[in-house]
């Protein structure tokens, strides 16, 4: 072989693709030219291209650098194909292909947004979001309720809770479409709302008023619920929590010692966790509300007021108005007469809420016994207002005069008397 030839058979080679073509277009759709890029290749003499042939699902549609999609391409695969050739052979490259979009166009309603289902108060209204086309895809950027065709405000979520004022108004819901193209907004059809049902719900706990005692009548202020219809209170019990039995390990479940609105600890009870627990219920359910949880305290100290002394007025007859105090403890601390206390047209006080006496009150037998404010003295007290009939008996008559009245202690509230007492005035002329 000569020189020359071995030249030649070296440098002599056919063509070979080393890059597809491929096509220039991202979005592909109808109506809008199409390019391509050429593919790269390998040989010598340099290939040379015979050939473009644009195909949509293998079926040649066209031929040349450019192929503009009709609208019976539209959701098709539209491929280009090369054809190359030298002396010394031929090659083929076929591009990826691309699916075939719809014509460029703003958005068009295809189904408006609905309503399923009745809207009600109190349960969130969901609705179907409308169909829309459009090239490129439209995006929602824009949500509107409305009642009686007027924008409720702030309303602009995915769903709208219809409220009590809603009732019979006519609720829709308007979408806005948009996309390069332009913008489109469509509205559901109207849907009378309508009266919901809502299950008993937590607004305000009860509360227990003061420190549960033994013998002390406990009260508590009611809960506070939602629900429509409005829910009743058909409950109200009173509960405590046990000790576990003896060697138990575990505690043992609460107990209702008692229902209605108030509830007198018995000394069993001293110790204890109490609380109140309110059911409610309506047409749609049922909720038991509780309080927070207070400690029972032990009794106070057992009221033994005694007798009063003898009391006697001036030689100028002039009245006297004996009065009695109560320590903490409930005993007698002292006697006065013509005392400075300040009348007050009411009967029955509190003794001190602090000490060993908190949480009882003094109940008078005769309406000639009045008492003074716990605010006076740390001790409630009570007084013989003598005006109305001691300066005109015994002087009248010249005799000496005694009166006695009654006054009883018991629980605040009410319950069985705890202790008892007598003022007596005495007068001699």
């Amino acid at each position: 072989m000569s020189i020359q030839q071995a030249f030649f058979n070296r440098a002599s080679a056919p063509p070979r693709v080393l890059v597809n073509c491929f096509i220039n277009t991202v979005n592909v759709v109808v109506g809008t030219p199409v390019t391509y890029t050429p593919a790269v290749l390998s040989g010598y003499p340099a290939p040379v291209l015979l050939g473009d042939t644009w195909k949509v699902n293998g079926i040649v549609v066209g031929t040349g650098p450019i192929y503009t999609p009709v609208s019976g391409d539209n959701a098709k695969t539209l491929t280009v194909e090369e054809s190359w050739s030298n002396a010394f052979g031929a090659a083929t490259s076929v591009s990826t292909g691309a699916v075939v979009g719809a014509a460029a166009s703003a958005p068009v309603v295809v189904t408006a947004p609905g309503i399923p289902t009745v809207p009600v108060t109190g349960v969130p209204t969901v609705y179907t979001p409308a169909v829309i086309t459009a090239v490129p895809a439209a995006t929602l950027t824009n949500r509107i309720w409305k009642l009686n065709t007027v924008t409720i405000a702030g309303a602009v979520g995915a769903t709208y809770t219809p409220v009590s004022t809603d009732v019979g108004g006519a609720l829709t819901v308007t979408e806005v479409w948009t996309n390069s193209n332009g913008t489109v907004s469509t509205t559901s059809l109207p849907y009378t709302v309508a009266q919901g049902y809502l299950a008993p719900g937590p607004v305000t706990a009860p509360i227990l008023n003061g420190n549960p005692q033994v013998g002390v009548l406990s009260t508590y202020t009611q809960g506070v619920v939602s629900g429509v219809p409005t829910p009743t209170l058909t409950e109200i019990r009173w509960m405590v929590t046990q000790p576990p039995p003896p060697g138990g390990q575990f505690p043992t479940p609460p107990l209702i010692i008692a229902y209605g609105p108030t509830y007198t600890p018995t000394a069993d009870k001293a110790g204890q966790t109490l609380w109140v627990n309110e059911v409610w219920n309506n047409i749609q359910g049922r909720l038991v509300y509780s309080s927070a949880n207070k400690i029972i305290a032990a009794a106070g100290a057992t009221f033994t007021p005694t007798n009063n002394g003898y009391y006697e007025s001036d030689t100028s007859m002039t009245p006297i108005a004996p009065s009695v105090k109560f320590s903490p403890d409930g005993t007698v601390q002292a006697m006065t007469v013509n005392g400075t206390y300040t009348t007050i047209g009411q009967w029955g006080y509190p003794v001190p809420t602090a000490g060993a006496g908190a949480g009882y009150q003094i109940i008078v037998g005769d309406s000639n016994l009045v008492g003074g404010p716990i605010g006076d003295t740390p001790n409630a007290w009570l007084r013989m207002d003598v005006d109305r009939w001691w300066g005109v008996e015994a002087p009248y008559y010249g005799l000496s005069s005694v009166r006695e009245m009654s006054y009883f202690v018991q629980p605040f509230g009410g319950g069985s008397y705890v202790g008892s007492g007598t003022i007596r005035c005495y007068c001699a002329r």
